[in-house]
């Protein structure tokens, strides 16, 4: 199987690793002989030298900085909104959260759809920017695609959390459910992108930083998975099934989800993406 980067004349491909129908990892053979060991999550994130006035924690010019920094934006209010805001004003500062996740997701896909056709050893593509693709032959497609459907179904989530006197039937519809799948699409995205980078790694990915961002992604979307669930509005009460582990998992998953995005700003910056 070949992945979707061209190679330049003389070059071959001698091995791939693969996650069902999606190539995550190739080695390459140059003309000289030479090996390139060649990963999905690399590719994109084209790790480049800094700017004399740039470093890991100040790259405005490479979209990975830009879905770090919003990603952290919207976790740190997802947290504060489960945790120390009053009750009055959290719905307002979740679905606040809830736009600085859609952002970053729509720019973590098109950071994938963007992704040069050629090797990064050939230089950089002169292809026109895309601002939506159909590329089902990819799994970083895949995941992208699935997680920005996520953020957007937390907007519906959210902004119906802010409307007043709901029937229980109407919270469950408006709230619950969109909570609930935009939840289940955030858990099938982070297990995809962990599955990307834990094949590409092969042994020892605990020595990797981007093993470490899309574990705690990982954790994350449970997190928010196991608050959706004690988030269901009981048909007798209209009160949530348990709104303890529903504000505490929240929290867990936005700490985990901060903590992941802050560990994923040197990804553009340096060869630490894997």
């Amino acid at each position: 199987m070949r992945g979707y980067v061209q190679l330049p004349k003389g070059w071959f491909a001698l091995e791939a690793k693969t996650l069902g129908p999606f190539v995550i990892r190739e080695t390459f053979v140059r003309p000289d002989g030479r090996r390139l060991v060649w990963t999905s999550r690399r590719h994109r994130k084209r790790p480049t030298p800094l700017g004399r006035l740039e470093s890991a924690l100040w790259a405005p010019r490479r979209p990975a900085w830009w879905i770090a920094v919003l990603f952290m934006v919207g976790s740190a209010l997802f947290a504060t909104g489960s945790s120390v805001a009053p009750a009055a004003a959290a719905g307002g500062v979740f679905f606040a959260g809830s736009l600085f996740f859609t952002a970053a997701g729509y720019l973590q896909f098109f950071e994938a759809i963007n992704a040069p056709p050629l090797l990064e050893s050939t230089g950089k593509a002169q292809t026109p920017l895309r601002f939506v693709s159909w590329e089902p032959r990819r799994l970083d497609w895949w995941w992208t695609a699935i997680q920005l459907a996520g953020t957007v179904l937390f907007n519906i989530n959210t902004f119906d959390g802010l409307l007043r006197r709901l029937t229980v039937g109407e919270q469950e519809f408006a709230i619950w459910t969109p909570d609930v799948a935009g939840s289940v699409c955030f858990l099938v995205s982070s297990l995809l992108a962990y599955q990307e980078v834990e094949r590409a790694l092969g042994s020892s990915p605990l020595r990797s930083s981007s093993w470490w961002v899309v574990a705690l992604n990982l954790l994350g979307s449970i997190a928010f998975g196991v608050s959706a669930v004690a988030a269901f509005v009981l048909p007798g009460s209209g009160q949530p099934l348990n709104p303890v582990t529903d504000s505490l998992f929240t929290f867990i998953g936005a700490t985990c989800f901060f903590g992941a995005a802050l560990l994923s700003l040197p990804e553009g910056t340096s060869e630490q993406a894997v």
